[in-house]
């Protein structure tokens, strides 16, 4: 089992939009501002949006989201060790979960889902590892 981190604890429907609307990645590279829409539950007043200057970061907080929730569910260890399926499971569990990035050319936000957001923040967390 591949470990991806160690959290040390002190005190969209269609198929092109999932992945990312058909877009490559050289198209996401010009791509900054992005804002990560979710919604937890089936209950409307659960859904939120968190704001990023990029991609990258808008990825790490998706990490966070999930860290936040391990600690929640386990407020009593110090260390919560996961691996990216668990990671996965997690973003499948939320009842929605999107992206919308920027795209300077077109100055439009362009709509990516869980599995662009899964895509991505696997090589977010690939490239931290070195």
């Amino acid at each position: 089992m591949l470990v991806l981190a160690t959290l040390r604890i002190y005190s969209q429907s269609k198929k092109t939009r999932e992945e990312g609307g058909g877009r490559t990645m050289a198209e996401f590279r010009q791509a900054k501002h992005t804002i990560i829409l979710v919604q937890y539950t089936r209950d409307p007043n659960s859904r939120t949006y968190l704001d990023f200057e990029s991609v990258n970061g808008g990825m790490d907080g998706v990490v966070k989201m999930y860290e936040a929730k391990l600690k929640q569910l386990n407020p009593d260890l110090k260390n919560i060790t996961y691996d990216i399926q668990d990671l996965y499971t997690y973003i499948d569990s939320l009842t929605d979960l999107s992206a919308l990035v920027l795209d300077l050319e077109t100055k439009t936000y362009l709509p990516c889902g869980k599995e662009w957001i899964k895509k991505k923040v696997f090589q977010v967390l690939k490239n931290q590892a070195g």
